[in-house]
Order: structure tokens, then C-alpha cells, then sequence
């Protein structure tokens, strides 16, 4: 008997040992209670036992190993213990048993319901597959959204779609840790969608962030929930929560329950919702850093906004044509970048540089930026520094300092003529050469006192000829191409550029 009790216990160690990936789990629990029954069988042949004490070790079994494994389990099992139960009596009984008609009746309906158990298991096993392979698609979706409303409502559709969710919610913790809020819900009233709250350590969700287990709860207490909470009044027959933890941090709690007595929760649904509950809750926490990240960016940029602002009104307090010829410069230069295809972010990044391209001047003495007349070669040398004093102005901003070398080359040339540093070709930066482009464009199309504006056909000439010497010709070229839109054309009247007196 000892040598069965040891067979015993090793079988069941050794099939709860097997790695699940080798075997279904459904297959491997049914494994389990056929050894069970066959050795427990076997021991009480051995022992003469009578078939009342076998048939309470069969009850046991059925009651130990189908808990919380759904009616076809039970129904399985109980009809695997009665084909064992007829052999033991065949054991026991002999010749005289087989000459009994009902019995051999009884065979074959064991046979198909012994198959019938099998389908069912089957079933189950597709179900569970299939499940599994809706919450990998959904997941993979979350993963790559930064959205947490569309987050949210991925999560919520797939536990009422796929796992039969009546009411099911999403709350997450407070910033302070101490209390779960509501932030999405299918079944619940809108109005608790934001508002609704749990205290840390109370009710089902408080407690499990309290405990960090999750809670799978059927039969609930005969109570009535109110309609604004759910939506149906039938009352919760089965529910399931579990933490939402990145890096063994709970960051809030899962929840969905059933309404209906056809739809109870199962182990197994717990496992699925805990699995899910992983994915979901690195998906909210990359979301939530995202949200962080970008409103963080736009106080950033909004501050950038600001220092860009304040140059540009001391640049144009101190020289008023300088103003409206930067915001000129900016629609030109925004043109050109359209036409040469540049990204969003590029061409935010160049009307920065057109905004400020000559907030070097700042630093140039008023007698000489309010010159009437030709400056002398001294007032040149002196007016020439304004690209270097800009770009030390911007490099000693630290949100501004990655455009100062833009600043400092928007009077280089093409053919390498240019000041301050005599680049040539491509080796002046694009936004530097885009800001000549413009630059050019403005300063012979502005009446000055010193110097009449030419018409349009006559500034397109001087570009043409500027191309391929003082200009990039590519760039003179997607020039020319725009100003042929009606969108520039309106934007220009709208800055059409008035008498001014300063130089360039």
C-alpha cells in the first residue's frame, strides 16, 4: 500500500511539474485525475475495499480537482469514475457482472460520453486560444498608441467583447497614492466616469491595492445596485479586479463583473484579465509619460515663444523697419521651405531664424543703423559684425543657442564672397541660404530713401541673376516657383513692406 501512496504522489508532482508550453493545460489537468483515479482504483482492488468506500474516494476526487473548472470538467470527471467504478466491479464481480444486459448498455454511453468530455475540452481550448490571440492584436495596439482615451477604450471593448463583461472600469491612483479614480467604464453612469473614487484600502479595488493580489468573487450577496451605477438593476453575480502594476508598481486596479447567473467568472478568466492587465498597464504608463513629456515641451516652447518675442520687440523698438522686414523674410522663407519640402518641425524651426536673422543689430550704434545715406567703408566694417553679434546673442540662450550658427551665415555666398567666415556652396547651412534667398528678394522690392523699389519682374530678374553666384539656384528656384502662389501673394500684401530708411 505504501508503494501506492508513493506512485501516487509522484505522479501527481511529476505531471504539475511538466513545463506548460510542452502540454495544454486542460489536457494535463485531465492527465492528473485519470492517474488519480486509476492508482486510487488500483489501491482499492488491492485492498478488498468495498465499492461504497471507492465511490466516496471518487466523490472526493471530483470535488478536489474540478473547482473552479467549469461544468463540462465535472461532468467529465464524473463519468471517467464511473467507467473506472464498472471495472473495478468487473474485478470484483467476474463472469457474473458480464452476463448482465445493462451493463453492456452502459459501456458504449460511457464511450460517447467519455468523447463528448473531449469535445468539450476542445472547445474550451479554441475558445481560450482564441481569446488569447484577440488580447495579443489588442495589446499590440496599445503599444503603439500614446493616446490613453484610445487606450482606455481598447481595454474596456475587449473585456466586455472577448471575456463577457457586463460593467468593467479602469481607475487608477492619485498622484498622492491614497485614492482610485475612475477614468473609463462600460455599464457605468457617465457622471462617475472622472468622479467616482475609492479609498486605498477600502472595497474591492482598495484592497487590492492595499494587498497587491487579485480577487475573483461569484455569489455575491443578494443586493441590488443602484441604476445610475450599473446598467442593468439585476445585481453583480461575478466579478474580477486585478492590479495594474508596472515594475511591481500598482499604478491602479482592472474590474469587470456579470450581471447574469449564465456567466460566471472562472480562474481561468482571472488569469487572462492578469495577463491583460500587464500589457494595459505599461501601455497607460508610456501614454502618461508621453502626456508628461509633451505638455512639458509646450511650457518649453511656450517659453521659447516668449524670449523669441521679446527679441524681436527690441529689435524692432530700436529699428522699425528691421520688424517688418523679419515677418516679410518669414513668409518668403516659409515658401521656399513648402517648395523644398521641408518637415513641419524644419519650418518652424527656420521662421525662428527669420524672425531673429538680424537681432544682431541690437548691437549696431543708431547712427549708423538710421544712416539716410550710403554707409562709408568704417560704418561697413561695423554694420558687417552684425551676424557674429547675433549669433553670440542667441548662443548665450540656451533654448535659442542651436540656431545661432543659422544667424551667423545669412550673409555668406554662394561662390564663397559672403561674411563673416567666406563659406561656399553647400557648406553654408540651408536655412542660412533659404534667409539669403529672402533677404535678397526683400531688400530690392523695400523703398528706402537711399534707394527706390524695383517691381516684381525686375526683382525676379536680379535673382536670376543672383543664382549660381551670391544665391543657392536651387533655392532661387522653388523662390520664383512660389511667389507665383496666390497664398504667398496674399500674405505679402498683407506685410507689404512701407518707406523705410535703414540699412540691411
Amino acid at each position: 500500500m505504501s508503494s501506492i501512496i508513493l506512485i501516487y504522489i509522484f505522479t501527481n508532482l511529476a505531471l504539475m511539474l511538466l513545463p506548460a508550453r510542452l502540454f495544454d493545460r486542460a489536457w494535463l489537468d485531465m492527465g492528473l485525475i485519470i492517474a488519480d483515479s486509476v492508482i486510487i482504483t488500483t489501491a482499492m482492488v488491492m485492498t478488498n475495499l468495498s465499492s461504497s468506500h471507492l465511490l466516496l474516494f471518487y466523490f472526493l476526487i471530483i470535488l478536489l480537482t474540478t473547482l473552479g473548472k467549469g461544468t463540462g470538467a465535472v461532468v467529465g470527471n464524473g463519468l471517467i469514475m464511473v467507467g473506472l467504478y464498472l471495472f473495478f466491479l468487473l474485478q470484483t464481480q467476474g463472469k457474473n457482472l458480464m452476463g448482465n444486459s445493462g451493463l453492456l448498455l452502459q459501456i458504449p454511453f460511457l464511450m460517447i460520453c467519455t468523447i463528448f468530455y473531449g469535445v468539450l475540452v476542445a472547445q474550451e481550448h479554441r475558445k481560450q486560444r482564441h481569446i488569447l490571440q484577440q488580447i495579443k492584436v489588442v495589446s499590440e495596439m496599445m503599444a503603439s498608441s500614446l493616446n490613453l482615451r484610445d487606450i482606455y477604450k481598447a481595454t474596456l471593448d475587449a473585456m466586455v467583447n472577448l471575456l463577457g463583461a457586463d460593467t468593467c472600469s479602469i481607475m487608477l491612483l492619485e498622484p498622492d497614492g491614497k485614492t482610485l479614480v475612475v477614468q473609463d467604464a462600460r455599464g457605468l453612469s457617465p457622471e462617475l466616469i472622472g468622479k467616482a473614487r475609492q479609498p486605498v484600502g477600502e472595497g474591492i479595488s482598495g484592497r487590492i491595492v492595499q494587498d497587491g493580489r487579485p480577487i475573483l468573487l461569484n455569489d455575491f450577496p443578494l443586493v441590488t445596485p443602484k441604476r445610475s451605477e450599473y446598467s442593468s438593476n439585476k445585481g453583480i453575480v461575478s466579478s474580477v479586479s486585478v492590479p495594474l502594476k508596472v515594475k511591481d508598481q500598482i499604478i491602479g486596479v482592472l474590474n469587470m463583473a456579470s450581471l447574469s447567473k449564465k456567466r460566471r467568472f472562472r480562474q481561468q478568466d482571472l488569469d487572462l484579465l492578469t495577463h491583460f492587465a500587464a500589457e494595459i498597464a505599461t501601455s497607460i504608463e508610456r501614454a502618461k509619460l508621453f502626456d508628461e513629456v509633451r505638455s512639458k515641451a509646450q511650457e518649453i516652447k511656450s517659453a521659447h515663444f516668449e524670449v523669441i518675442q521679446a527679441l524681436a520687440e527690441a529689435l524692432e523698438s530700436k529699428d522699425v523697419y528691421t520688424g517688418g522686414h523679419a515677418r516679410r523674410l518669414a513668409i518668403y522663407a516659409d515658401a521656399i521651405a513648402h517648395k523644398a519640402a521641408l518637415s513641419s518641425q524644419e519650418i518652424e524651426l527656420l521662421w525662428y531664424v527669420a524672425i531673429l536673422h538680424d537681432v544682431g543689430k541690437i548691437a549696431i550704434p543708431d547712427a549708423i543703423l538710421h544712416n539716410t545715406g550710403p554707409l562709408t567703408p568704417e560704418q561697413w566694417i561695423v554694420m558687417k559684425t552684425h551676424p557674429e553679434k547675433g549669433a553670440m546673442i542667441l548662443s548665450q540662450i540656451r533654448s535659442l543657442a542651436h540656431i545661432s550658427s543659422y544667424i551667423r551665415s545669412h550673409h555668406e555666398r554662394w561662390d564663397g564672397k559672403g561674411y563673416p567666415d567666406g563659406l561656399k556652396g553647400e557648406s553654408i547651412p540651408l536655412f542660412s541660404r533659404i534667409i539669403a534667398v529672402s533677404d535678397t528678394y526683400d531688400a530690392v522690392t523695400t523703398h528706402r530713401t537711399y534707394q527706390q523699389a524695383v517691381s516684381q519682374k525686375e526683382a525676379v530678374e536680379i535673382l536670376n541673376r543672383c543664382a549660381g553666384h551670391q544665391l543657392d539656384p536651387i533655392l532661387v528656384k522653388y523662390f520664383l516657383s512660389a511667389l507665383q502662389s496666390s497664398d504667398t501673394l496674399q500674405k505679402l500684401h498683407q506685410e507689404s513692406p512701407k518707406h523705410h530708411s535703414s540699412q540691411s
